[in-house]
Parts: structure tokens; sequence; C-alpha cells
């Protein structure tokens, strides 16, 4: 298995996580058959990712969980999921399904001081020169209280390396602004409805849930609420994939950061 660059992100647990799975080839390409790729989205012209060229007139395309029309809905740099078959020649193939999940999304609450940091609800986020930045320039044209969606992974102390950067929206706007995190419990506190995920403090009091959170359990929450005191109000909250899951003999080929 060839990593290519570390800088690429995606978790490389999920190659762990595949191996306890099923016993799994990992294409590197050169290997046809149906399969997966997760990695960024390198080019369009139908989508290049980890150095093959997808013809995607025929897949169906989601984002967050919403179906959208075409790869327009798309970014260079964002990490996707393509099902689909990869050619004998190991640089085409055909995309059947194609998946983009937002790591991040939500308030800039502050700029880093080293000019290459800054913090999305309080989490801290790292750029390089291979993060590709779109809405604006440099990181420094950035304000507290611009609405950021990032792509990218966290790395073993839990840092969200960024593969890319979009600015949404100049300012969060109550009700009709989304913001979005994902990452396992570590805290429940039933008495005050209250949770913790990644370090922030969710309020669920305002979801009439089935069953309560647990803690370990690995959740997606939304909020269209405005952070207030550290606390993000929730909208939703469930139940979420950690890794990418892959049926028994189908080929992978995963770009990650080793996270242990």
């Amino acid at each position: 298995m060839k990593l290519n660059r570390l800088m690429h992100l995606f978790v490389l647990s999920s190659s762990l996580y595949l191996a306890a799975c099923a016993e799994t080839q990992l294409a590197e390409g050169g290997i046809g058959g149906t399969g997966i790729s997760v990695g960024p989205i390198s080019g369009f012209g139908s989508i290049i990712q980890n150095g093959v060229h997808y013809d995607v007139r025929q897949a169906r395309f989601t984002r967050d969980g919403v179906i959208v029309p075409n790869q327009s809905h798309y970014r260079v740099g964002e990490i996707v999921k393509i099902q689909g078959i990869i050619n004998a020649d190991g640089t085409t193939g055909q995309a059947v399904q194609v998946d983009y999940g937002s790591l991040l999304q939500g308030e800039m609450t502050a700029l880093g001081s080293d000019g290459k940091s800054l913090y999305v609800l309080n989490q801290l986020v790292r750029t390089d020169s291979l993060t590709v930045l779109h809405g604006f320039k440099l990181l420094s044209d950035l304000k507290p209280g611009n609405v950021l969606q990032i792509s990218g992974a966290r790395d073993a102390q839990g840092v969200i390396r960024a593969n890319s950067l979009t600015l949404q929206q100049t300012s969060f706007v109550a009700g009709s602004s989304s913001q979005l995190i994902e990452g396992r419990i570590t805290q429940v506190n039933a008495a005050k409805q209250t949770l913790i995920v990644n370090g922030l403090t969710i309020d669920y009091s305002q979801i009439v849930m089935n069953a309560l959170p647990a803690e370990n359990q690995y959740v997606q929450v939304t909020s269209q609420a405005s952070l207030q005191n550290h606390t993000l109000v929730a909208s939703t909250l469930t139940p979420a994939q950690e890794f990418v899951t892959f049926a028994q003999g189908e080929e992978a080929e995963l770009e990650g950061l080793v996270t242990a």
C-alpha cells in the first residue's frame, strides 16, 4: 500500500478497521475491480482522486447526506468516498456513488497566533501548504464569526488537519446558518442534558430522542444556533459512522494520516 503523501488526509485507522472487517486487498492502482476509494479530489473533468480519473456521468452524488445533482457541488481538496470500478489500466474508472461529509462546519472563534491555524467551534484547525482555500486567499482575511466548512481529518492529538477550507458566510445567521461537529462522546450529564464531543459542550435539551446518548458513542451534531458560553445547542444528534466500511472482496485505496 502506498500513502503517496501523508498530508493527504483521511484517518488511516480506516485501513485497520478494514482489516478487521474482511480479507480485502488494498489496491494501489493497476488492479481492476469493484471497490471504494477515499481521499481528496485533485481535479475535475470527471473526478480525479488518488491518481484515477473517474467517469461520473452515471454516478449518484451526496453532500452531507443530501443528494446533489452533479460534481459541481464538490471542491478541489475535499475528501470524498467514491464507490465504483477501477479499470485494469489503474488510471481510469467509473463511479457509481460519490459521497462527501464535512468534518466540521461553523463559526470561526479565533485565528491562531502562528498564522497557520484557526479555531472553529473552539476546535483547533491547522493548515499547511497543501490546504486548499475556497472563497478567500489568506487566513488573515478571515474574521471571528465567519462560517467555515472544513474537510480533513483529526491527527493523533485530536487536532484537525485541513485539506480544504471553504468560507460559506461572512457572519452566522441564527435559524438559517448551520453548524456541524462529529466525534465520540466523552462525557454525559443527564441531569443537565449536556454532553461533550471533542471538548465542546453540547446542550441536547431541545431534542426528542428515543434513547439517551452514551459515552464513547460516535455522533454527528448539527445546530442552527450560535455558540453561547462555549456551549452549542443541538438541533439534531444522530449516530454516525467513524470509519468507512467495506464488503467482503471489495478492493480499496485510502490516503491518510498515521494516528497510531
